[in-house]
């Protein structure tokens, strides 16, 4: 879910209200800017309840605005203790003007209240072929008014139970990649773990420890609790086949720094821990982003900083944007009346009921509420009574709720599964049917003989010969210059030195070998007078070369290296080989062979050259693969796994990513691997 605009979540309990402030960039990326935790007197708020507005307000608005959080758009995270909810599986329906009339139905029948004491929304959660899964939440209206005064009072632009109000329990920032995350809610009581991913409630383990009270020793618990974490993980593993990447750490006890100290150092590197109520003042920003990494979900509210995620059927707090199939159903005062009251249609599966706590509708009778609100209430106490007291003492202290894939389509799709495959050109030798494809390619480069010899000669260079006198001096070819250090070297051409100036001539030394290769020198003319050697004279600027050097024998090793070079310079050329590729066909990158067509060499084996120039004809070949047949090989793989799904697998979507060629491979056997998504 993306924000628009800047954002500032707040969740508000009885003694503290806690902010965290979400920016968007321009690209659209969500950044955690800072949190905020503010203490709130005693008696302000009870039970999630408000209980004095302008004191509750004034406490929020002067720590606010010292940390300039004011004048923004607020999320609040509505309190638990005042939300009711559930979820509804509806089927047989066509438009979504027929699943609005169904909600208000049911929705009337599933929360103790008269309608036109609550606002309420609601979110499909999932739309498949067999029906849609709706996840609905409800509030007393007079709670939701109270709280949009404090948030008013206190210079914010309040969004509770908007359409605007960005999500349903949670908001999905970064959450690219769908991975599976772990929310360990741990009370004094019982540990309650979550399975989810960016779409909503896979499962959930519930594990009794009433036997277990934290004391001053917290060790035992630590242990069992951690056991239990592992149990539930594996369950999980095992019937979804799918990993959860991340652990959340929140509930009542995560503040306790012995259990959260115990748990990391059993959890490793391999997951990721934040406690419930991490202190602001350590709050460090590599936590996020190790968050970030994993692409786990950050609430909107402080769980955006502290908690990194609740369970979205467990903690439903804002609402999503107005979007189609989804919108406000009942406001303060106002109830849209059902038109379908005589139409019959399908009753929903309830699959997952949030506890209704006796708070939560305390204000109905305190304020003197009709008899059928009591009568309503009274029922549905004591259903909740058997519910959660009865029941529980019936069955064993361990039990495991999934969604079962005949009851809630989203229990198994989409799915998400690595794959691991074989390609191959022949029939019969892989999982997978290829093709090679052949296109041509012509490279060239320039090389030098790895062999060379010496070869003895005359250095020779430039000498620039200087002129201060008033006459100028004519030198005949040959003239003798000799060097400072004694080497004799001889003017090449006649030349005529100017009076008061200076003129460049070449030189070439009067004997073979290296010691005519000296650096820059001064010269003198012997066959000059010694007056006149005073007035001309020479200098060399830089060194003189010649008098020994070696040169390349090009040999048959050096074309056959070239050779090598230039074909792996083949094998990594871009050709145009989308042309050669029918519809839906994928080049796997990484196996390509390359096998000469032709080869020109500038030169003979035996020649004496400094370097030598190659020119390659190549006949590339790669291996190719059908994505279809890709996807086919992997519905295949996932209906094995889910046999009982058979008939819905068979005809869902099937998206491959992260395609990767084993280095192993060749052009006839390859090995391929990824993830497939069924949804």
């Amino acid at each position: 879910m993306a924000f628009s605009k800047p954002t500032v979540g707040m969740r508000i309990t009885d003694d503290s209200c806690e902010l965290v402030s979400v920016s968007c960039s321009k690209n659209k990326t969500h950044e955690l800017r800072k949190v905020l935790r503010i203490e709130i007197p005693k008696g302000l708020v009870e039970n999630g309840r408000v209980k004095n507005s302008a004191e509750l307000a004034s406490a929020i608005k002067n720590e606010a605005e010292k940390n300039h959080f004011n004048s923004a758009r607020v999320v609040l995270a509505f309190p638990d203790s005042l939300t009711y909810t559930h979820v509804f599986r509806f089927s047989g329906f066509a438009k979504d003007q027929d699943l609005l009339s169904l909600i208000e139905v049911h929705a009337q029948e599933a929360i103790p209240i008269d309608s036109d004491l609550t606002v309420a929304d609601y979110r499909t959660v999932s739309r498949t072929r067999a029906g849609v899964d709706v996840l609905y939440a409800a509030a007393l209206a007079d709670d939701v008014e109270k709280y949009k005064e404090v948030l008013s009072l206190a210079g914010f632009k309040p969004a509770v139970f908007e359409p605007e109000a960005l999500c349903i329990g949670r908001a999905t920032f970064g959450a690219a990649e769908k991975k599976i995350s772990l929310v360990a809610d741990i009370e004094s009581g019982a540990i309650q773990l979550l399975f989810f991913d960016a779409e909503g409630l896979r499962a959930s383990f519930v594990k009794r420890v009433s036997e277990l009270p934290v004391k001053k020793e917290t060790a035992p618990y630590v242990d069992i609790l951690w056991k239990n974490i592992q149990e539930a993980r594996e369950w999980f593993e095992a019937e979804y086949a799918k990993s959860a990447d991340a652990i959340v750490l929140t509930g009542e006890l995560s503040d306790k720094k012995e259990i959260v100290s115990g748990i990391k150092k059993l959890a490793g590197d391999a997951v990721m821990i934040l406690d419930h109520n991490y202190p602001t003042k350590q709050f460090a920003s590599e936590d996020i982003a190790k968050l970030r990494k994993h692409g786990d979900m950050f609430h909107t509210s402080l769980g955006a900083a502290m908690n990194g995620c609740f369970p979205p059927l467990q903690t439903l707090n804002l609402l999503l944007p107005k979007i189609k199939g989804q919108g406000i159903l009942e406001r303060a005062g106002k109830t849209k009346q059902s038109k379908t009251e005589d139409k019959k249609s399908e009753a929903p599966v309830i699959i997952n009921e949030q506890q209704v706590k006796s708070s939560g509708l305390r204000g109905l009778f305190a304020s003197g509420m009709a008899k059928k609100a009591a009568v309503v209430f009274l029922t549905a106490l004591i259903v909740v009574l058997v519910v959660l007291v009865i029941i529980p003492r019936l069955l064993p202290s361990a039990s495991i709720f999934k969604n079962s894939g005949n009851v809630l389509q989203q229990a198994f799709l989409p799915i998400e599964q690595d794959f691991a495959f074989t390609v191959s050109p022949e029939t019969g030798k892989a999982d997978i049917i290829g093709r090679v494809v052949e296109s041509e390619v012509i490279i060239d480069g320039a090389f030098v003989p790895a062999t060379t010899e010496s070869v003895i000669g005359k250095a020779s260079g430039e000498v620039m010969l200087f002129n201060s006198s008033t006459t100028s001096q004519q030198l005949v070819a040959r003239t003798r210059l000799l060097s400072d250090s004694g080497v004799l070297f001889r003017i090449q051409e006649d030349t005529t030195v100017p009076a008061a100036g200076q003129i460049s001539v070449k030189v070439e030394a009067d004997a073979q070998g290296q010691q005519g290769d000296i650096g820059p020198s001064r010269f003198t003319i012997p066959g000059l007078n010694p007056s006149r050697q005073a007035e001309i004279y020479g200098e060399s600027l830089v060194s003189m070369t010649g008098g020994q050097s070696s040169v390349g024998i090009l040999a048959q090793s050096d074309i056959d290296l070239a050779k090598r070079e230039l074909l792996a310079l083949a094998k990594e050329e871009e050709t145009d080989i989308k042309q050669l590729l029918d519809s839906g066909e994928l080049v796997l990158e990484g196996i390509t062979e390359a096998q000469e067509v032709s080869l020109e060499v500038s030169a003979a084996v035996g020649d004496s050259v400094s370097s030598f120039n190659a020119i390659l004809k190549v006949r590339l070949q790669k291996l190719v693969v059908k994505e279809k047949d890709i996807e086919e090989a992997g519905r295949a793989m996932v209906i094995e796994a889910y046999p009982k799904q058979a008939n819905e697998l068979e005809f869902a979507d099937v998206v491959v990513e992260g395609l990767a060629v084993d280095n192993s491979s060749v052009l006839n056997f390859a090995k391929i691997s990824g993830k497939i998504t069924v949804e």
